[in-house]
Order: C-alpha cells, then sequence, then structure tokens
C-alpha cells in the first residue's frame, strides 16, 4: 500500500457550499470550481463487483451513477495544489473533513488488507469511490478510487496546475488526538504509512512564539507524530500544556482535523497577504530544529485552520 497512492481530493462537509467558496475567494486563497449536474442514474444502476466488493458491509446499494442533482451538494474549491471536495450533507451542525482520497493502481487489491485483514468497515461507495472507516483514532475516512493506467491522476494534476493561484504547496492535514500513543498504534496496525520520530511543540524551545499575535507569557507544550500516507502526511498533535489551538479543535468537535497545511516559498509575505484581508494568525514561531510556521484564522466557515511553513 501507499507507494503508488496520488491524492485525488479531500473531502470537507459544510453547512453552506456557497458561504465556504466565497470566503476563501474572498481572501485570496481558493479558486471556486463548480460542478454540472450529471444525468440520473439508470434504476438498476450498480457498482461493478470489483469495486462494491463482495464484503461490502453498508446497509444499503452503492450508489453507480452522478445523481442529476449532484450540484446541489458537490462542489469543489482549489486551494493552492489541494483540490477541495466540498460537501452538503452533514448528519450534525458540525464542519468537518470527512475523508482523504487516493487514485491507486488497483482499488480491490488496496482495499482488500483493510477491510479483511484489518475489519475496517466500508460505510457506503459512492460511484467507483470506496470509503473506509479509519476512523477510530483521528476521525478520518479514507477513501480509495481506481486508476489503474494513471491516466485520472495526471488528469486531475494537470487541471491543479492550470488553476494554481498563489504558489501554496499543500503537504498535509494537522489532526488533533487526545492520546497520541493509540493514535500511532491503530495506524501502524493499518498499516497505512511511515511514522517519523516523536516531535514537540514547545514554546520555551521556539524563537518568536506568538498567540494571538502577542508574544507567549505562559508555557506551552504539545506531542507530535507525522505519518507519511502517499505523498501527504497526517500531522498528529496531543496538547499537554497550556491555551492552545489543539486544545481548543479537541473541546469544539472531538478528535479530526484542525487545520491544511501548505509550505510558501515566503512566509513573511503570505502573512502580510492574509492580514490585509483581515485574516488574523493564531499561533506562530520558529522552532530550533524546524521550519517557521503561522497558522491561520480561517474557520469563519468550514471550521479550517490554514497552516503555512515556511519552504
Amino acid at each position: 500500500m501507499q507507494k503508488d497512492w496520488v491524492l485525488s481530493h479531500i473531502a470537507l462537509h459544510v453547512k453552506d457550499m456557497d458561504a465556504i467558496t466565497s470566503y476563501y475567494d474572498s481572501i485570496g486563497i481558493g479558486i471556486h470550481l463548480p460542478i454540472k449536474p450529471g444525468p440520473p442514474p439508470a434504476p438498476d444502476a450498480r457498482v461493478p463487483e470489483t469495486l462494491n466488493l463482495r464484503f461490502h458491509k453498508a446497509t444499503g446499494p452503492a450508489v453507480g451513477a452522478t445523481p442529476a442533482d449532484a450540484a446541489t451538494f458537490l462542489t469543489f474549491s482549489q486551494i493552492g495544489t489541494l483540490n477541495v471536495e466540498v460537501t452538503k450533507r452533514l448528519k450534525k451542525d458540525v464542519e468537518f473533513i470527512h475523508h482523504v482520497c487516493f487514485n491507486v493502481p488497483d482499488l480491490y487489491a488496496e482495499s482488500v488488507p483493510l477491510v479483511v485483514e484489518k475489519g475496517c468497515e466500508v460505510p457506503f461507495v459512492f460511484i467507483e469511490e470506496n470509503h473506509i472507516d479509519t476512523t477510530k483514532f483521528g476521525g478520518v475516512i479514507l477513501s480509495l478510487r481506481p486508476d489503474p493506467d494513471g491516466k485520472r491522476s495526471e488528469r486531475e494534476k494537470a487541471a491543479r496546475d492550470r488553476l494554481e493561484l498563489n504558489g501554496w504547496t499543500f503537504r498535509g492535514l494537522g489532526i488533533g488526538v487526545e492520546d497520541l500513543d493509540k493514535a500511532v498504534e491503530y495506524y501502524e496496525y493499518l498499516g497505512l504509512g511511515t511514522f517519523q520520530p516523536e516531535g514537540a511543540l514547545d514554546s520555551g524551545a521556539t524563537a518568536d512564539f506568538k498567540v494571538n499575535g502577542e508574544a507567549s507569557t505562559g508555557t506551552v507544550k504539545a506531542r507530535t507524530r507525522t505519518l507519511q500516507i502517499g505523498p501527504m502526511t497526517y500531522e498528529f498533535t496531543q496538547p499537554l500544556e497550556g491555551e492552545t489551538i489543539y486544545r481548543e479543535s479537541l473541546d469544539r468537535r472531538g478528535e479530526g482535523v484542525n487545520d491544511f497545511v501548505f509550505t510558501v516559498a515566503d512566509l513573511e509575505e503570505e502573512t502580510a497577504k492574509l492580514a490585509d484581508k483581515g485574516v488574523r494568525v493564531l499561533q506562530s514561531g520558529n522552532p530550533e530544529n524546524d521550519a517557521a510556521f503561522a497558522y491561520f484564522d480561517t474557520r469563519k466557515v468550514g471550521n479550517m485552520m490554514m497552516k503555512l511553513v515556511q519552504r
């Protein structure tokens, strides 16, 4: 698994699709990519057996074609090199990252280890995309789509390159967890990638550490581990001490994705651009053994922060 996986998109469930796409456009970080309604599915449309999986555990049939009213609940926004699938299908009044989708060379072969060997549920299959429940620690579903010849990934990359707006290069997701050890153990059990050695956020060892634009007067500490999955990272953080954005996010919505992480050529320049648009810095610093970073408060709609890291 993983070495041939190519990131397709990340799905964000929201209350108002127009509000979030307009907001990202207004602060200069996103481009709205509306979709056109597709044809209605045939009455007996079903996903082919190799995609639907003989061990599919969903309670209902998989969706076999794009509904005619798809545009009413699905749209896209491109942020830097990241394609965000914006979906209005909330079961509760919380906006959150629902799944991360990869294109894979063999959908069945990549799904079997997770579903048969590791016991992950398959909540549903949409068109030809398996959604595999990996939410036990971290709250993120994994989805896989078939791309045996690589052409789907090539088309998606070409489209992103044409529309790339601001030089932000997507790196991964920041995920808040209550117990880092359990999260690491779980993802190692799933075999979903390779963890880097444990890191730490320590305000005492971070130059120019600021909270809400002001020098921090208290101690802030957190444990971190970074998991490489295909071309992207999951950056897990367990807050330990002090008032942090990580603790705040966990208290607000439980475990899950806090932020999109991008690398940029000039962090100071990007910070100034966002400040001109009224976007404030929540937390920033320049660690001794890592690159300078800043978290931006883009939670106005979508409930997601942006983390920019000096390339």
